[in-house]
């Protein structure tokens, strides 16, 4: 298994810069925000609860969720250092 997950950061780290260039332009963060967040937490309120994030990443989602749930408490798990 250690090898797989190896592997599996490598291939991360060859794709991040294209990943990483086209994840945070203005185009890309106001379609999660308007498509994605805007209807994946109507009506929720995640307020004092705790919240896990799995492949998190930079943890861009985790900001987002938090703006909107100020109050909850976010812990990362991601396979990039």
């Amino acid at each position: 298994m250690g090898s797989e997950i190896n592997q599996q950061k490598i291939h991360y780290g060859n794709l991040f810069s294209e990943y990483d260039k086209h994840y945070f332009d203005k185009f890309s963060k106001d379609y999660r925000e308007n498509f994605m967040y805007n209807t994946m937490f109507r009506g929720l309120d995640f307020n004092g609860r705790d919240v896990a994030e799995v492949a998190c990443g930079g943890g861009f989602n985790s900001l987002a969720f938090l703006s909107r749930f100020p109050q909850a408490r976010i812990a990362g798990f991601d396979i990039s250092e």
